[in-house]
């Protein structure tokens, strides 16, 4: 649990021509982190990488055009020419939904340009004026408008003018054909005044307008019913194989996986040699079984090396839930300790420290009961937050708050260690001593770790840091106590801390003494974000619901109906914004806490004694079967 889990080195020797066989060996057994060989010379990837590669290339392909997102099976992986067979099916299949695709691309542009023709034709659909009467002529110049003003306007400005006109309607919008003679400037300037666009006469063989207009519709209405069979095809073909694809293309890419690791292999006249690392436990299991798989074909050795191995993590389902918290900043290497179970005890503890709410440490453990159900990540995430809502349950009772107030369903709770007042005073006192454990504990990892690794310089320097530590603090509460008692012993360890240091780690390491008073005073944020989220709930819970219902049940006793009106509205209001501003306090605590109390950890804990740049271990499958 505090050790990673141990490895062993193995080389496995073959001839050339059982190279397939022993890879498809490995890969059966699965948990076997190949490295590249020193020995010998690159190999090339199987001959059959070239063909995988072609049908990923295609059943990708099909999954971004159909835009699948089917999570396929982890298995292994089924025959390969049975595979070939069945991908060289869909591609044939998938052939006429290329065909299908490609004609609705062509329906898409001609349903364009139909819609643009529409478009235009649409303002003249209810003009009663034949379009053959419309044609260029020597004597008269025809000209269609979009009206400002009504009919009766229109007609005025026209009196007295050769000019003849023609109304037509389009929803709310009113236009007018005019029909002037060539050289009617008089006519011209006056449809100027009443109208605004001029628009461009269609072209049409129809007898009417209306009649094209129909027509045009018609032909839109046909292609939209092609493009919907075109895509009822795509659908049904999308529907029928999604899964299918998927799994073709997860299957192949194992294959591809498994073809490619020759170029790890190290090659010889006549031997290939394959070196990786296999958890020591499993390492007889390997053995076997590869060796049975190839039926006694490759030779399978251990290999001493001083060569650092990867790192692979090994925690009890219960603490492996932080592990990614480890991750995520750097694996340890293969002599580190593990800190994930240190994490899953400190990081809830400081994450309800800041928080301690009752009422908002339920909605989080709900929240990550909620989330425990999902899979991969968010089911970690959900585990971390019901510990962290636990623990900030347990600091809420303890400081005595339920949603920023003191009563819970009607009790009053007890604060034991309340945030305000005196107590403050107190609580700035525990969020030290917090702070001085927690590094005290790096240091004593750091000692260990050290000592495992027979680097006893750097073990007796973190030695000499505890003693500094607690010189330190003796140091201060003798001060700040008026103590006389601790003031020389405390006096006389920090200095054995300081010499010590300065012979360890010379000037460099006594120059660092301020940084570790530093690193305890940061830990005071937990005091400093638990009182600013008090302070917010605080604020919010001001918001007057409550008069606001009880202004609400006495209008309602005395029949009011204005008042219940006006006290039903701002009871829906308040409790709205109180309900905001609760969640707003939530997800600021949530954030605020695991930021926090991650920055706590990975600055001031971490540096007390971790480095990381561990390798992680990749095995070629996931999982065993």
């Amino acid at each position: 649990m505090l050790t990673l889990e141990p490895m062993s080195k193995v080389r496995v020797v073959c001839l050339h021509k059982h190279v397939p066989r022993a890879i498809a060996a490995l890969y059966e057994f699965g948990g076997i982190h190949i490295t590249r060989s020193r020995h010998g010379t690159p190999d090339v990837p199987l001959p059959s990488f070239e063909k995988i590669s072609q049908q990923l290339i295609a059943l990708r392909a099909m999954e971004n055009v159909l835009k699948i997102s089917e999570v396929p099976l982890q298995r292994m992986p089924p025959d390969l020419d049975g595979l070939f067979e069945a991908s060289d099916e869909m591609r044939s299949q998938f052939s006429k939904v290329e065909q299908a695709f490609s004609a609705m691309e062509s329906l898409k542009a001609q349903a364009a340009s139909l819609s643009e023709k529409r478009k235009a034709l649409a303002p003249f659909k209810n003009l009663n004026v034949a379009p053959s009467v419309l044609g260029k002529t020597s004597r008269l110049s025809f000209e269609y408008r979009l009206l400002k003003v009504g009919e009766k306007e229109v007609r005025a400005a026209l009196k007295g003018v050769a000019a003849q006109v023609s109304f037509a309607r389009l929803d709310d919008k009113l236009f007018a054909l005019f029909a002037y003679g060539v050289n009617g400037e008089a006519a011209a300037a006056a449809i100027n005044q009443v109208s605004t666009d001029n628009l461009e006469i269609p072209k049409v063989d129809t007898a009417s307008f209306a009649q094209a207009f129909e027509q045009l519709e018609k032909q839109v209405s046909q292609v939209e019913s092609d493009k919907f069979k075109l895509a009822k095809v795509v659908e049904e073909f999308t529907k029928r194989n999604a899964a299918v694809i998927s799994q073709l293309r997860a299957d192949l890419e194992q294959h591809a996986k498994q073809a490619e690791l020759p170029n790890k292999f190290g090659k010889t006249d006549f031997l290939e040699l394959i070196e990786g690392w296999v958890p020591a436990k499993n390492s007889a299991k390997m053995q076997k079984q590869v060796s049975q798989a190839t039926k006694g074909k490759v030779f399978i050795e251990d290999v001493k090396t001083q060569d650092v191995p990867p790192s692979k993590l090994d925690n009890p389902r219960g603490i492996r839930r932080f592990e990614f918290l480890v991750e995520f900043f750097s694996l340890p290497s293969s002599q580190e300790l593990d800190p994930t179970l240190f994490i899953a005890i400190t990081f809830p503890i400081i994450f309800g420290m800041i928080f301690g709410d009752v009422g908002y440490g339920l909605l989080v453990a709900g929240i990550g009961l909620f989330l425990r159900s999902k899979k991969g990540f968010m089911s970690s995430i959900g585990g971390m937050m019901v510990l962290s809502g636990a623990c900030t349950v347990i600091f809420g009772f303890i400081f005595g708050e339920f949603f920023g107030g003191k009563e819970m369903l009607g009790y009053t709770l007890y604060q034991y260690l309340p945030r305000e007042g005196h107590g403050i005073q107190t609580l700035f006192i525990l969020t030290l001593v917090v702070g001085v454990l927690h590094l005290g504990l790096g240091l004593l990892i750091g000692l260990v770790t050290n000592l495992r690794a027979k680097h006893y310089d750097h073990a007796l320097a973190k030695a000499a840091w505890l003693l500094v530590e607690a010189g330190m603090v003796g140091s201060i509460y003798s001060v700040l106590a008026k103590d006389s008692v601790f003031a020389l012993p405390s006096l006389a360890v920090l200095l054995a801390g300081i010499v010590g240091l300065f012979k360890f780690e010379g000037v460099a390491g006594v120059v660092e003494l301020p940084g570790l008073l530093s690193n305890g005073l940061s830990y005071l944020r937990i005091m400093a974000l638990g009182l600013s989220g008090v302070i917010l709930s605080l604020i919010v819970n001001q918001i007057p619901v409550r008069p606001s219902i009880d202004a609400l049940l006495k209008a309602g006793s005395s029949g009011d109906a204005v008042g219940i009106i006006t006290a039903l509205l701002m009871t829906v209001i308040f409790g709205t914004i109180l309900l905001l501003g609760h969640a707003l306090a939530l997800g600021l605590g949530i954030f605020e806490s695991g930021i926090q109390g991650l920055r706590l950890h990975y600055v001031e804990f971490f540096s007390k004694f971790y480095h990381g740049g561990g390798i992680p271990f990749s095995p070629l499958r996931e999982k065993q079967e």
